[in-house]
């Protein structure tokens, strides 16, 4: 990753769950607890209070409650059909090595394709088509509904609306970029290296443009949020140092 310059810090928020319906009801609550910066507030005044949060680490981290109503208790349809559609692309794959043979020029230059579908390239983090076929070929998907200690952590971007307005979308986008570099690099190794081990996954769930990040990640149930608090902080404190002096 460059080393761009900062105009201001994104404040981020998070919801921690086993599903991604959870982390997405859990996210939402977190909300609650997130700086609230209002459209009437002066840039100086809006940079303070995310200061403030990085200063009393006090983040906007929730974690999922058994009581609380889904907010989408089943899977979206969008969902599947990025599903189907990493189904089919391995399928075919698997057509491409049985007829032409594995590595080669044919298996080679769709496995490229596929790669290219798979990361985004402006974060270094995972597609969900790219994020999905890690888990499928990996066999995760059964893998991680019998372990304790695999959790999914939703994390979103704050005050998109009042970024934009003030900076406008390139400059808000080149931060989003930057927070999501940020947060790839404080949990993961490169994306482009596909083995199969209990490392954590950061997906980019909604594309080229979009501010939220899915953390799939491995920790002991009682030191999730310390671990989750980490990773803010981290986050946090490599905008900070970006900053334009």
């Amino acid at each position: 990753m460059e080393n761009p310059t900062l105009e201001f810090v994104l404040g981020l928020k998070a919801g921690i769950g086993r599903t991604f319906a959870q982390a997405e009801t859990a996210m939402f609550q977190a909300k609650e607890l997130a700086e609230k910066i209002l459209d009437s507030d002066p840039l100086d005044l809006a940079k303070q209070k995310v200061q403030e949060a990085l200063n009393s680490q006090k983040y906007a981290i929730t974690l999922f409650s058994e009581n609380t109503p889904l907010l989408t208790p089943t899977e979206s349809s969008e969902e599947e059909i990025i599903r189907l559609k990493v189904m089919e692309n391995l399928h075919r794959l698997g057509e491409i090595e049985r007829k032409y043979g594995l590595h080669s020029l044919a298996y080679d230059s769709f496995v490229d394709c596929l790669n290219s579908f798979s990361v985004d390239s402006a974060t270094n983090t995972f597609t969900p088509f790219g994020y999905l076929r890690y888990l499928i070929e990996n066999d995760l998907l059964r893998y991680n509904t019998r372990r304790e200690d695999h959790f999914l952590v939703l994390v979103d971007c704050n005050s998109m609306h009042y970024w934009n307005s003030q900076y406008g979308f390139d400059t808000v986008t080149q931060h989003i970029n930057f927070v999501g570099n940020a947060l790839a690099a404080t949990t993961r190794k490169n994306p482009r290296d596909y083995s199969r081990d209990l490392v954590t996954l950061v997906t980019r769930t909604h594309g080229s443009a979009g501010d939220e990040f899915l953390v799939d990640m491995y920790c002991p149930p009682e030191n999730i949020l310390t671990a989750v608090s980490s990773i803010f902080n981290r986050v946090y404190t490599t905008q900070f140092k970006a900053l334009r002096r």
